[in-house]
């Protein structure tokens, strides 16, 4: 695949400029399923879930939104799985959308942008999680994002959004609860306080001294998540807010 040059590539977080992120790795491009911070927001992501929703129906539907290469999507897969339900890992660029196949072929997954993924599962899902998506989207074009997650909904249906804190296009905590509150019923958010490792990743990846797409993963078993706890609580206690990483907003279709 070539990388595509013309502005529509250059513009951030467009279909175009996504598929060139990726035209440039061979995996990953933002090293999801090596980099520290990353797995353990994953593994919050799924404890927040379950204690929010500690139970699902037979059958039920999980919406992926924004899957990448699947990682996300094939951690939420045993939430379900027992009750015959069943989990589709939705991406608008098409290199995510091949790799997350060839990564989980017992998986679905579909090359959909919001409006179109939003048509095919109208009211069909009882969970949709979109985690760093919306910073993507120019900020005027937020609101109507949420109404099409809302839209794939059943009433009793539950979404899960997160963003990463940091200046615009980037969102605080405050926005993305108001953004999502003025669709849904917030029933549990919050903060992961892991800025110091995210940037020390970052510069890493940045040096080449680690790669994404190639790079082993680092994150693996309690040993580690228990370690990365620790690097949170200390980075939180000594930096407070400055310390914040991540946000992230349950809400409920009544």
């Amino acid at each position: 695949m070539t990388v595509d040059t013309s502005e529509e590539a250059s513009r951030y977080g467009s279909r175009a400029w996504l598929e060139a992120q990726y035209a440039r790795s061979t995996g990953d491009p933002w090293g999801l399923d090596w980099r520290a911070s990353q797995q353990y927001r994953y593994a919050a992501m799924i404890a927040a879930l379950e204690r929010a929703v500690p139970s699902r129906p037979s059958g039920a539907l999980i919406v992926d939104v924004g899957c990448a290469t699947g990682g996300f999507t094939a951690r939420l897969t045993p939430l379900v799985e027992a009750q015959g339900g069943s989990v589709v890992g939705v991406d608008i660029a098409e290199p995510a959308i091949a790799r997350a196949r060839q990564r989980f072929p017992a998986l679905e997954f579909d090359c959909l942008d919001l409006t179109r993924c939003a048509e095919k599962f109208a009211g069909s899902a009882d969970l949709v999680t979109c985690l760093e998506v919306l910073y993507y989207l120019p900020r005027e074009e937020r609101p109507t994002a949420i109404r099409a997650l809302h839209k794939l909904l059943r009433p009793g249906g539950t979404l899960l959004v997160s963003c990463m804190i940091a200046r615009p296009p980037y969102l605080s905590q405050e926005e993305l609860h108001d953004l999502v509150a003025s669709e849904l019923r917030v029933i549990d958010e919050g903060v992961l306080h892991l800025k110091p490792l995210v940037l020390t990743e970052k510069l890493l990846m940045r040096l080449g001294v680690s790669r994404a797409g190639t790079a082993r993963p680092i994150y693996a078993g309690s040993a580690a998540a228990g370690r990365i706890e620790w690097v949170q609580s200390l980075s939180k206690r000594m930096l407070g807010a400055l310390a914040r990483s991540h946000a992230y907003v349950l809400a409920r279709l009544d």
